[in-house]
């Protein structure tokens, strides 16, 4: 047989000097020559074999390519379909999150893992972005329906709870309440991190968000550190403005009233962060229905407008 196969990895090695932290290594195996293989490829080739080459956010992949090729083509799609690509990116947000809430994330705090839960909402994830599959949808389940059941499915095992009633959550206090009352492994992890980190989420470092660039002088000094000699370098370790960049839900959901309040009374530490994630778990979940039926609109030349999202 052939040796293993290679897997990427990011190696966090911490250097602990008379109890505290002295410094870090961060060594990163990503191997950003893969790209290397679109290279010379139709169009149409290149774009069908970015999703395979992620384990990660495949979707999300797929659309930055398309959304790529589409800009140096001059192409202009039309509202629905940048709605419609939006929203299967969204379904799959939705359901890396519960996966994490529900077994990943539980199991490194020692607390009971939803494996039912999970099963079900990641069904009907796949069976939702099968349903909002372009040209030709999947036979079976309509997308209303199948995003009526995904937004249940998440509000009892995530939250035990509608998932309005989560999203109208405003304080920290309201907040730990539903941790301490609620029987889901996400309140069990969110109850279990606050406990572990206590007042030291005041001393985090609050790492500058990544935003990308808009003015003309930035963008191309970014094109000049991804196509220059360095390159390769840039895209194992991003970095921008000498420092390392912020992104996932703390990021998107920093000015959302509850996420903003807890890193005010919290810091910037991991319960602040996962307050993010169960926050954007709510509120995508809530905006299913009515984002499907924007899109139904859009399809049946009712409305030419882009599907809300919260």
């Amino acid at each position: 047989m052939s040796g293993a196969v290679a897997i990427d990895r990011l190696d966090l090695r911490l250097h602990v000097e008379g109890g505290r932290l002295a410094r870090f290594d961060l060594t990163s195996t990503r191997r950003p020559e893969a790209a290397k293989v679109l290279e010379g490829r139709p169009v149409d080739e290149a774009l069908a074999l970015v999703p395979l080459m992620f384990a990660l956010c495949a979707t999300a992949q797929g659309a930055a390519a398309s959304a790529a090729v589409e800009a140096a083509l001059g192409h202009r799609r039309s509202p629905r379909i940048l709605a419609l690509r939006r929203l299967r990116v969204d379904v799959e947000i939705l359901a890396d999150h519960a996966r994490h809430l529900l077994v990943d994330a539980p199991r490194l705090v020692g607390g009971s893992v939803d494996i039912p839960g999970a099963r079900r909402i990641l069904g009907l994830a796949r069976g939702l972005a099968d349903a909002l599959a372009d040209p030709s949808p999947a036979p079976g389940p309509a997308p209303r329906d199948l995003a009526r059941d995904l937004k249940e499915a998440i509000g009892t095992h995530g939250f035990a709870m509608p998932v309005e009633r989560f999203a109208a959550i405003g304080t920290a206090r309201h907040l730990l309440g539903w941790a301490m009352a609620a029987p889901t492994s996400p309140a069990h992890l969110l109850r279990e991190a606050h406990v572990l980190e206590g007042l030291r989420a005041r001393k985090a470092v609050a790492v500058p968000p990544l935003l990308a660039p808009t003015a003309p002088d930035e963008i191309k000094a970014l094109i000049g550190m991804i196509d220059g000699a360095a390159g390769e370098a840039f895209l194992a370790r991003p970095t921008w403005g000498r420092c390392p960049r912020a992104t996932g839900p703390a990021v998107r959901l920093a000015g959302q009233p509850l996420v903003a309040r807890c890193g005010a009374d919290w810091g910037a530490g991991i319960t602040y962060r996962l307050t993010a994630v169960l926050c954007e778990l709510a509120l995508l979940a809530c905006a299913l229905p009515a984002r499907i039926a924007a899109l139904e609109a859009m399809a049946e030349g009712r409305e030419d407008g882009p599907a809300p999202r919260p």
